[in-house]
């Protein structure tokens, strides 16, 4: 039965090769029939009548003997119908002309004639295909016939017999769509399957619902890690044999099966790098998507070992309309799986659509979450590394928000601190002037008015440092309170002794 479904594909290349022929490719080998220091035609070969040898060319061809009886009669623009040579003449009778080809289908386009002479006939025999011409009244004959070459050579010989003087001026030379070497068939032109258009080397249409358009099957079971391979080949430098730029590889995680009967496989990308295929993708049996890694532990794993390289790049390239964006959305199903429901998503975008007059774009980076079946923008970052979380609108301010702030401890660091109030060349205001300075204008000296505060906000680091000076003053103040209620209190004390000295004294003359 193998053999037999061998034998049956066998036979539908070789059909599939002579259909395929009638399409009419263009020509792969030309050859024209001159003298030898004539032009040659663009993209032809020269034959000049030599015995059949090696031309050097890439191609071998010639006939069974010297056949010098080449014209170039000088009277047609086209050097092909311009050169001849004689097959039949009397002088070189009944030659052969033969070219080295694989064996296989081949179309052939051969034109005899003089460009001088009408009353020729050209009767010949194209590998065992007989054409005699019919009348011999015109200058050219051309005789188009499909060929099957068995013995390496196209043969281009006289009919048994025939005493025409049959005379060669060019041939085109078409392979076949598929050209048999013994086991092996190939083609040098594109090949459909269910078109007949091919515009590839292998184009493949399939109309029926679920059908594989290419199955590429591995079917050793011996060995583990069974593979089925895409192979890219490029040439390097001279050199295109077996030179392998990318590989895509399906394959199975391990030999046998699991206890359920169940067997994982595995998609991989390989492409040449230093001399060596390295995998670079791996997409696994759960749908998990490894790149630089064959063990993905996520939905998309990405690895990468070069220092400074991106992970991933979003690209919009967009630039018509402004505030172009690229995005991330993650994404849920909603609670009674009507669909998809975008829950959160990260945004790259820029500020306008033009770049402003020193050739700067401002960017941005925000983030939105679903919030009443729409999303909301929480927080931005800006090009300045300011950054508002509840508004976009972050003045000269590096962090915004529209809301409170709880913490259990903040830091504040300040430039100065209010020590200042301690040293000696300070002028500590007397408190007559804090005096009148309140009843003006109704706050402390340096200290913002209840409309500043309102208009301008409450920066906190200036704050402390005022709030820390006014209470060094007053602690200055009390000070002088201090040493003024010291300095009254010892004044007192001694105006109670001198007091008492003076009631004893008092006493002391009502008594005498």
């Amino acid at each position: 039965m193998k053999n037999y479904k061998i034998a049956k594909v066998f036979c539908v290349v070789i059909m599939m090769g002579f259909l395929l022929t009638s399409f009419g490719y263009s020509a792969d080998v030309k050859v024209n029939f001159q003298p030898s220091a004539s032009p040659v035609p663009a993209g032809y070969l020269k034959d000049s009548g030599l015995v059949y040898g090696d031309r050097g060319n890439g191609y071998s061809y010639g006939w069974n003997a010297v056949t010098n009886e080449t014209r170039d009669r000088g009277v047609n623009s086209d050097q092909r119908y311009d050169t001849l040579n004689h097959m039949n003449k009397a002088s070189s009778p009944n030659r052969v002309w033969e070219i080295g080809l694989a064996n296989g289908s081949y179309s052939v386009m051969l034109v005899c004639g003089d460009a001088l002479s009408a009353d020729n006939l050209n009767s010949v025999n194209i590998e065992g295909t007989v054409i005699n011409d019919p009348d011999g009244l015109d200058n050219f004959d051309t005789y188009n016939v499909n060929v099957t070459v068995n013995d390496s050579r196209l043969t281009i010989k006289m009919p048994t017999g025939s005493t025409d003087v049959t005379k060669l001026c060019f041939i085109d030379i078409t392979p076949g769509a598929w050209i048999v070497n013994g086991n092996n068939a190939t083609t040098t032109h594109n090949v459909g399957i269910g078109t007949p258009s091919p515009g590839t080397k292998l184009h493949v249409v399939d109309t029926v619902a679920g059908e594989a358009g290419i199955r590429i099957s591995n079917r050793e079971y011996t060995t583990p890690n069974a593979k089925s391979i895409i192979d890219f080949n490029l040439c390097r430098s001279n050199d295109c044999a077996n030179w392998s730029a990318a590989k895509i590889i399906a394959g199975k995680q391990q030999f046998w099966v699991d206890a359920a009967g169940n067997q994982d496989g595995y998609l991989s990308f390989e492409v040449l790098e230093n001399e060596q295929l390295n995998e670079k993708l791996r997409l696994t049996a759960n749908g998990k998507l490894g790149i630089g890694t064959s063990s993905p532990a996520s939905k998309l794993h990405l690895v990468d070992n070069i220092a400074n390289e991106t992970g991933i790049t979003i690209t919009n390239q967009e630039t018509l309309t402004g505030n172009a964006k690229g995005a991330i959305d993650f994404k849920f199903l909603r609670h009674n799986a009507s669909g998809e429901l975008i829950g959160a998503k990260i945004i790259a975008g820029k500020q306008q659509k033009w770049i402003d007059s020193a050739g700067n774009q401002d960017g941005y980076l925000s983030f939105e979450i679903l919030e009443a079946e729409q999303l909301n923008e929480k927080l931005r970052i800006k090009a300045n590394g300011s950054v508002g979380i509840g508004t976009t609108i972050t003045g000269s301010h590096k962090l915004a928000v529209e809301g409170s702030i709880v913490a259990r401890e903040v830091v504040v660091t300040a430039g100065s601190f209010a020590d200042y109030v301690f040293d000696e060349d300070y002028e500590l205001k007397s408190l007559t002037d804090v005096e009148q300075y309140i009843k003006i204008n109704k706050h402390l000296p340096g200290v913002p008015s209840a409309q500043e505060v309102k208009d301008n906000g409450l920066p906190v680091s200036d704050m402390i440092v005022t709030q820390m000076e006014k209470i060094e003053e007053l602690t200055l103040y009390m000070i002088e309170m201090k040493k003024e209620n010291t300095r009254l209190m010892a004044e007192k004390s001694e105006m109670e002794e001198r007091m008492a000295a003076l009631e004893k004294k008092v006493e002391e003359l009502v008594q005498e």
